[in-house]
């Protein structure tokens, strides 16, 4: 086991964890790295549990899967967000979406400041996105959503907003 220990140094790390099952007969369900033979960084996720045998004794049933590929392509998305968020804040352009089954919204945070809030300050629904438009462009702008939803025609329309401190924006939907 020594050599074992010498060409893998985090399966000391890893032994701790069975050692937790033995004692406490507890199952571990964890997410942690793990340095290869050749020193590379590999995620697993682990599960141990304790296994009782005929006789009394407990040993550990372990399953260890590979998610190395899961957690690059997540640091991938985390990294592709934070570049959208940066270039809709460049551009004073945000996004939002409208879940019709759930009746569900979310804006992202240039949403936000679009129609006159810091981002996540408020929460956002269908009722506050109509209600912020301008009373005489609300007709129109509902108009366009029933369009969109009944009929499958691309929603686009231009329309005011009120912003909470009374200012008026132009925004196109």
């Amino acid at each position: 086991i020594e050599e074992l220990l010498e060409r893998f140094p985090d399966l000391q790390r890893h032994r701790l964890k069975d050692n937790e099952v033995l004692n406490t007969r507890q199952e571990v369900d964890l997410e942690d790295t793990f340095r290869d033979a050749y020193q590379q960084v590999r995620w697993f996720r682990t599960v141990k549990r304790p296994f009782v045998q005929a006789d009394g004794t407990v040993q550990v049933l372990g399953v260890d899967n590979d998610i190395t590929e899961l957690k690059q392509n997540e640091e991938a998305l985390r990294e592709s967000q934070i570049r959208l968020a940066r270039a809709q804040r460049i551009a004073h352009l945000g996004d939002w979406d409208f879940d019709v089954a759930t009746g569900a919204v979310t804006w992202s945070d240039e949403t936000f400041r679009i129609f006159g809030y810091q981002p996540q300050e408020i929460p956002v629904t269908y009722e506050l996105f109509v209600n912020a438009s301008h009373p005489d462009d609300r007709a129109r702008l509902t108009q366009a959503v029933n369009d969109s939803l009944k009929r499958n025609v691309p929603y686009s329309v231009d329309h005011r907003i009120r912003l909470p401190d009374g200012r008026e924006r132009i925004v196109h939907d």
